[in-house]
């Protein structure tokens, strides 16, 4: 099941990524880039209303995946659901009231405006509101969905979800309006298609039980302790994540902002490649984990092999050919010129990011939240002070740069604290095997194509393409024979398919 998983995951957030992916100059052409600014803006907002969440979705998800096979769960799983969701309503509520009552304050004191109205950028702040407020359940029932493991389907929604969420965006601003406040009132449209889609869903595929499931926070003990931690790392991860965001909010015009965050969408199809594998695998990992720990550390390298497999190709090659990927992308070398190395520099801060989220995805399994906690917190000693220096200095090349030391020192935790806590081997076999090994040979490959891409000097949109894509494939050729467990895995594949063909 987990391979099925994994590539239901896999087409689901490629195609998802892809669409979004293809609309993003669409929006920006249309919207402009200060408006395209108040779509940072929105995230920014998100992330901070997500704190309300306090971990309780990252336990509801692990307790459903590590008990959906028990007897007698079904009522525990039920209840859990039902005063979850109840919570998470009021949490939606009460995120709404904050944004609406500091919509006047961000839009006249903190954002710096140059041809919005300030009535227009309060009126996109207060339907920023109702979204948010939506978010919460949206991503409890998506959760719920996929500890239970039932991905192919998720992902069948997901996809028809996010077709008529970009295809329609992009006839909205094309034919209809590129105003910024129907922009978000499509976007509430879509939310609530979402929330009704998803816990129709939940509510098929989670163990029935005759009585009406109960309000009660009896759900949550045994988790006090997972959710304090969280809750507590969740804080510090807001503060290193988005620190960044504000202090170039502040700074920056709206409009510089907006190209800021269209840097950081291009980006996001890295994270969204890379959130089918990890939704695949941390629910098999935490079973593992609890039931089958003999095998715990083949399978903690095959998924850490298989994640490096998928991302580090994609991810280098979006950080060394960023300019020639989005003046072949947008047709616009003034939106090129402005944005390609932070998108280098985010790239590459991402990709280290991705990398660096097993050793946490094996803490989660374990229940343990203490070095998360720790980690994080002293990691914002380090770095609030350097975006907020960095971010003054040299903008959002500055706030990227902090981005990628953040990444490291996540890298460098794993090696020489989650692992010797939680694995038996040698601490340096992740960082080298998995990770390390692959990345410098298909980074050395990629920068030697650069340099004859120079030396060719191509000017033809046709063969700048076709370039690239021999390079990228050259690149994943590279990547899969650094990777000896992935190696394995698919001569395995190969010789069962080939003896299959051969008996016929």
């Amino acid at each position: 099941m987990i391979k099925q998983n994994m590539l239901a995951n896999l087409i689901g957030k490629v195609y998802s990524a892809g669409i979004a992916f293809i609309v993003l100059p669409i929006y920006l052409k249309y919207l402009g880039s200060e408006s395209y600014g108040l779509v940072g803006v929105f995230i920014t907002i998100q992330a901070f209303a997500l704190l309300l969440d306090s971990g309780i979705t990252p336990m509801v998800t692990r307790d459903i995946a590590r008990m959906k096979l028990q007897s007698g769960s079904s009522n525990h799983l039920q209840n859990l659901l039902r005063t979850t969701e109840v919570l998470f309503i009021l949490a939606g509520v009460f995120a709404f009231i904050i944004i609406f009552y500091l919509s006047d304050f961000l839009s006249s004191n903190w954002l710096n405006i140059n041809t919005l109205s300030l009535e227009t950028v309060t009126h996109t702040i207060i339907l920023i509101g109702v979204i948010v407020g939506l978010r919460f359940n949206i991503g409890l029932y998506g959760g719920t969905i996929m500890a239970l493991e039932k991905q192919v389907s998720y992902n069948i929604a997901l996809s028809i979800i996010a077709t008529i969420k970009s295809l329609g965006a992009v006839y909205l601003l094309m034919y209809m309006s590129g105003d910024i406040v129907i922009f978000f009132k499509y976007q509430i449209a879509i939310s609530i298609i979402e929330f009704v889609v998803y816990r129709y869903m939940v509510m098929k595929y989670l163990p029935k039980i005759q009585e009406k499931p109960l309000f009660t926070f009896d759900v949550y003990k045994g988790n006090l302790h997972f959710l304090g931690g969280y809750s507590a790392s969740m804080l510090f991860v807001f503060i290193l994540l988005q620190s960044g965001n504000i202090v170039l909010s502040k700074i920056l015009s709206l409009s510089q902002f907006g190209y800021y965050s269209f840097s950081m969408s291009i980006v996001s199809i890295l994270q969204m490649a890379g959130g089918p594998l990890f939704q695949a695998i941390s629910p098999r990992l935490m079973s593992i984990y609890a039931n089958d720990k003999q095998n715990l550390e083949t399978f903690y390298h095959k998924a850490c092999q298989a994640i490096s497999f998928l991302l580090i190709p994609a991810g280098l090659m979006l950080a060394i050919y960023s300019y020639e990927i989005i003046f072949l992308w947008t047709k616009n070398s003034d939106t090129s010129h402005n944005i390609y190395m932070i998108v280098s520099l985010l790239s590459i801060g991402t990709l280290l990011n991705l990398l660096a989220t097993m050793p946490g995805q094996l803490q989660m399994a374990d229940g343990r939240t203490k070095v998360m906690v720790w980690i994080n917190g002293l990691s914002i000693l380090l770095v609030l002070p350097l975006n907020i220096w960095f971010g003054t200095l040299f903008g959002g090349v500055g706030v990227a740069s902090v981005w990628i030391l953040l990444n490291i020192l996540y890298l460098l935790t794993g090696v020489f604290i989650v692992h010797p806590q939680l694995l038996s081997e040698d601490k340096s076999q992740w960082i080298l095997e998995d990770i390390l090994k692959p990345f410098v040979k298909v980074g050395i490959f990629l920068l030697i194509g650069k340099y004859i891409y120079f030396l060719l000097n191509i000017q033809s949109t046709f063969l700048t393409l076709v370039y690239l894509s021999i390079i990228f494939t050259c690149g994943y050729v590279i990547n899969f024979l650094a990777l000896p467990l992935i190696r394995s895995e698919v001569s395995m594949l190969w010789r069962r398919k080939y003896g299959d063909f051969r008996k016929k």
